[in-house]
């Protein structure tokens, strides 16, 4: 029985990849078999970052500072793309910069009730997100 679910998961696949632009994955039990599909990734064919489907920072700022993150996460400059592969890279590297773009360089960083300091910091790594 195994067997024949194994061929006609082999079958069913080179079928579903001609007339599917999703990626399949196939997990073959005693109970049968489960489809598995993965879209709207990335394949990473560009020489950009699709910014449709990527951030590189949080919504809320460059890091964490409520939990004393001790990077900051770069808009371009921390990440690689080539051949289908994007690396985020993290650099031991001092940088000054705004943690909330939006803000001004004053502007206290609260967490809760306490306040951990300006909103202009300096860092001692910068990193890929």
């Amino acid at each position: 029985m195994k067997i024949f679910l194994l061929l006609f998961a082999l079958a069913l696949a080179g079928w579903s990849f001609q007339n599917c632009n999703a990626q399949v994955m196939w997990q073959v039990s005693d109970d049968g078999i489960t489809n598995w599909y993965y879209s709207d990734g990335d394949e990473f064919i560009s020489e950009k970052l699709d910014r449709e489907k990527w951030l590189t920072t949080f919504p809320y700022g460059r890091s964490l500072y409520c939990n004393a993150e001790l990077e900051y996460y770069t808009d371009d400059k921390n990440f690689e793309l080539k051949n289908g592969v994007l690396k985020l890279i993290a650099k031991q590297e001092t940088i000054t910069a705004k943690v909330l773009d939006w803000e001004a360089d004053d502007h206290l960083l609260k967490c809760e009730d306490r306040v951990i300091g300006p909103n202009l910091q300096s860092f001692n790594y910068t990193s890929g997100m």
